[in-house]
């Protein structure tokens, strides 16, 4: 992992998703609002806020809010992010920028994806459910699902659409396991469900559909 990537996993590992996500933004530039392929963008408030050129792909252009539709929210706006959508920009995208952001989104996902088994194994152990062979089982192939994007991210090879979807997916699948560890709560707009929500949100619009 290069040091820029690892330091964004690490504040959403720390301090949350949109604290990795504003580093990994920053990572483009100063000014600068990514947009994905459908013409989605979901940045933190600030981003929105004092970008002044709009990124379709590694493409820039100058941004004019006229043409941009936000898209409200309470949960985004709870969380401090911001939904717009405009027209895509004729012309192709740069696939392998498109594949270096996806790559840092899922970074970013799964350091929050970290501080979720954080959170869910101190849940447990308050509830002394740890010694439950079936929840025990069911951590434990969470943790695996976190281990084996690692793998998938850290494999070598130039990132594909296929490796970074079946990478984005697992984050996905590995999020849901430990929300329903968490038991109601974990479903709740205010608990850590809503990170979850909002992880699979990021790869929805950076990766052109929900894995």
């Amino acid at each position: 992992m290069t040091e820029p990537w690892a330091d964004c996993r690490r504040l959403s590992h720390v301090d949350g998703l949109v604290a990795g996500l504003s580093a990994l933004c920053g990572m483009l530039g100063p000014k600068v609002l990514p947009f994905g392929p459908g013409g989605h963008a979901l940045v933190p408030r600030s981003v929105a806020e004092t970008a002044t050129s709009a990124w379709f792909g590694g493409v820039l252009s100058e941004r004019s809010a006229e043409p941009e539709q936000p898209l409200t929210d309470e949960l985004l706006s709870a969380a401090g992010l911001v939904a717009l959508r405009r027209p895509v920009p004729p012309g192709p995208r740069v696939v392998e920028t498109d594949l270096w952001w996806a790559t840092g989104i899922a970074w970013v996902r799964l350091g929050a994806s970290a501080a979720l088994a954080e959170d869910c194994l101190a849940h447990l152990e308050t509830r002394s459910l740890l010694g439950n062979l079936l929840v025990a089982g069911q951590l434990a192939d969470a943790l695996t699902g976190q281990l084996t994007v690692d793998a998938l991210l850290l494999g070598g090879s130039r990132p594909t659409p296929a490796l970074l979807h079946e990478a984005h997916r697992q984050i996905t699948e590995t999020d849901r396991a430990l929300s329903r560890l968490r038991g109601a709560g974990g479903f709740l707009a205010d608990g850590p469900g809503a990170a979850v929500h909002l992880s699979e949100l990021l790869a929805d619009v950076y990766l052109g559909g929900t894995p």
